[in-house]
């Protein structure tokens, strides 16, 4: 059994893999460049489908063809190694292609979200001093003055724009070093201004890589999902995919029963998604278990699945959804196993070549069971962000995640999350943890969905309130709530009001945002 607690973790041996650290590290990170590993897949499976978005589907030599060609076009018009270009659209063939060719040319894809507002469209475009532009014709109103320095811009939606990308001298794929940047991944910015993560062709490709590896990817794989291409999330699944020679299957929107339908046309053998959309399914009137008999492995993350959640999927499918950890700075970095026993309410152990600690606020290990800040290192975490700001991130080449954890001793001494250390609150002098609120809650049958935020008070230093999601509008009892909570409790940790609402606010890839949350009481 893996010690995750002791002071550095070699996680590869819970891959049984017989290989000494600097061996599978200088393996994750070989032949770094992605659009030479991807040129590799597409010269063995030119005509296999590739990927397929809506309607459209191209083989691996037909979406080869068109990056080269992309990639030429921006070259000709002065996109050179390391410039970043700003990619935006909803899920489509086009948008994958845009990301590619941006690498393919030698430059830095920074891709946006199409539904960004032009106010932070213009701090991602100056921030990364972006010179050129892929984007869906409806959004490039949203850029205009922003990118009349970028001459390199087109409409990716736009047929008789793209006729003249795909008549363009296809370029070769750049002899990139593994320490280039390939992408400028943007935090979310749920506090403050978003900042880009730098990360290299070798934080990606070492990513993609533990990847393949702890979940076992082979070319025969087939992906679904419905996540949006403009989310890492999404995007590197799709990635994963295509350096493991596989089919992805991306839908345009999230529809219970498009989803089902897809999965049993496919033959599909990976499912990706997030809790909103594993809670849409199960709560379906049109939820069919039998949709997923195909499935070898089905996840989910980019926010946490509560275990109430966890454990209806488990009746329903006969297991819980494979939980797994990361962040923009770090790809997955934790999991629950593919094959062995998975702990709902828990995110299992490293990936191959992840090292992983619960820390004090001096970086040292706490002992298992404590709360701590989890610190990570490794070939896929990147090395700082865009523009500096990194003094407080690392502590002793250890990326402090800023996200509370603890070793669960009694669940195979698999990482449980506890929250964010900035969403903390300390109340009257002590500490509370909104998911350990927000599970009491959800234990309750009267509340579907629950979120805890702490807002000042002049009493207790921070007041815990929460705001939640009735299970029916009958089921709209706030004493009841408070009394569930009572008995599960402390009186510290009991929320001193509680907000119902008719859903919570959360981004587009299903977690609160915090900062919406926190509006929901008037502070003036």
């Amino acid at each position: 059994m893996t010690d995750l607690h002791a002071p550095s973790v070699r996680a590869w041996t819970t891959y049984d893999l017989p290989v000494p650290v600097a061996q599978l590290r200088s393996w994750l990170v070989q032949d770094p460049s992605i659009p030479d590993l991807f040129a590799q897949q597409a010269k063995r499976h030119g005509n296999k489908v590739a990927v397929r978005v809506g309607d459209e589907s191209v083989t691996y030599g037909q979406l080869q063809d068109r990056v080269a060609c992309l990639a030429g076009w921006m070259v000709e018009r002065g996109v050179g190694r390391g410039d970043r270009v700003l990619v935006m659209g909803e899920n489509s063939v086009e948008l994958l292609v845009a990301c590619l060719a941006t690498m393919w040319a030698g430059a830095v894809e920074v891709v946006a979200n199409p539904t960004y507002t032009a106010r932070e469209l213009a701090h991602l475009v100056t921030d990364s001093g972006a010179t050129a532009a892929l984007v869906d014709g409806h959004l490039k109103g949203l850029l205009d003055d922003e990118l009349k320095r970028a001459p390199a811009t087109v409409c990716i939606d736009n047929n008789k724009e793209m006729a003249g990308v795909w008549a363009a001298e296809p370029a070769s794929p750049p002899q990139m070093q593994g320490g280039e940047l390939a992408a400028l991944q943007y935090t979310s910015g749920t506090t403050g201004h978003p900042k880009g993560a730098s990360l290299t062709h070798a934080n990606v490709v070492a990513y993609l890589r533990s990847v393949h590896i702890a979940w076992s990817w082979t070319d025969a794989d087939v992906l679904v999902h419905s996540l949006p291409l403009a989310h890492g999330h999404g995007r590197n699944g799709v990635y994963a995919a295509l350096l493991a020679g596989a089919t992805s299957v991306v839908l345009p929107r999230t529809d219970v029963s498009h989803i089902q339908s897809t999965l049993t046309a496919e033959h599909a053998t990976v499912f990706y998604a997030v809790p909103a959309i594993w809670g849409r399914l199960v709560n379906s009137g049109d939820f069919r278990p039998s949709a997923f008999d195909s499935l070898r492995l089905y996840t989910s993350g980019s926010a946490a699945l509560e275990p109430s959640l966890a454990r209806q999927v488990r009746s329903a499918l006969g297991d819980v959804p494979l939980e797994r950890y990361g962040s923009t700075e770090t790809g997955i970095v934790v999991t629950n196993p593919l094959n062995g026993p998975r702990v709902e309410g828990t995110v299992g152990q490293p990936m191959p070549g992840a090292e992983v600690r619960v820390a004090d606020k001096n970086g040292e290990s706490v002992d298992s069971g404590e709360v701590g800040e989890i610190v990570v290192r490794g070939p896929s975490v990147f090395n700082g962000y865009w523009r500096g700001h990194t003094d407080t991130d690392f502590i002793d080449g250890w990326y402090r995640t800023g996200d509370l954890g603890a070793i669960d001793p009694e669940a195979h001494n698999y990482l449980r999350i506890v929250g964010r250390s900035r969403e903390m609150i300390i109340s009257g002098g002590l500490n509370v943890y909104p998911r350990e609120i927000e599970h009491a809650a959800l234990e309750s049958f009267l509340v579907r969905e629950a979120a805890v935020v702490g807002i000042p008070s002049s009493r207790w230093g921070e007041e815990v309130v929460m705001a939640i999601v009735p299970e029916t509008p009958e089921a709209t009892d706030v004493d009841a709530v408070l009394a569930h909570l009572r008995q599960r409790l402390a009186p510290y940790k009991v929320p001193k009001q509680i907000r119902v609402v008719s859903a919570l606010p959360r981004n587009h890839v299903g977690k609160v945002s915090m900062k919406d949350l926190t509006s929901l009481w008037d502070l003036r």
